[in-house]
Order: C-alpha cells, then structure tokens, then sequence
C-alpha cells in the first residue's frame, strides 16, 4: 500500500471513528431526554437542558456524517478518474 492510501486509509479511519462516536452520544443523549420526558418527577429544567444537549448531539453527529459522506464521495469520484484514465 502506497503513501497515499496508508493516508486515505487513515483518514477514513479517523472520520468514521468521529462519525461513530457521534452517533453513539446523540443515541445517548437523545435517549436520556426521552426518558426524562416520561418521569412524573422530573423538573422542566432538566428536561430543557437534556433537549439542549440531544440536539448539541444531533448537530455533531450531522456534521460528522457529512464530513465522512463528504470525503467518501471525493475519493470514490477520484478512484473512478483514476481507473478511467489508466
């Protein structure tokens, strides 16, 4: 494996890692607000913040898809330029 791809590998690796993670705190933090909407006792401030941070996750988690899906897409068009040209 080439300079190159050891670095494309790399970088797929730490996007998708992000991406993963985001995931995994959004399904959290969602979840937790979820859960604290059905609480008799729980106080409205708790859930305003817990509604807070599920969409602080949310975000996060868009923004990490999209950059993964972004450099998918890049290197896959330039894999497709390189196989036609070769």
């Amino acid at each position: 494996m080439g300079k190159t791809n050891t670095q494309a590998a790399a970088n797929f690796a730490n996007l998708h890692a992000a991406y993963q993670a985001a995931w995994r705190c959004f399904s959290i933090q969602a979840s937790r607000w979820q859960s604290l909407q059905g609480e008799e006792r729980a106080d409205a401030l708790t859930i305003q913040w817990a509604e807070a941070a599920a969409g602080s996750a949310e975000q996060e988690y868009r923004r990490a898809r999209n950059a993964l899906t972004d450099y998918i897409l890049e290197h896959s068009a330039a894999e497709r330029e390189l196989a036609a040209a070769g």
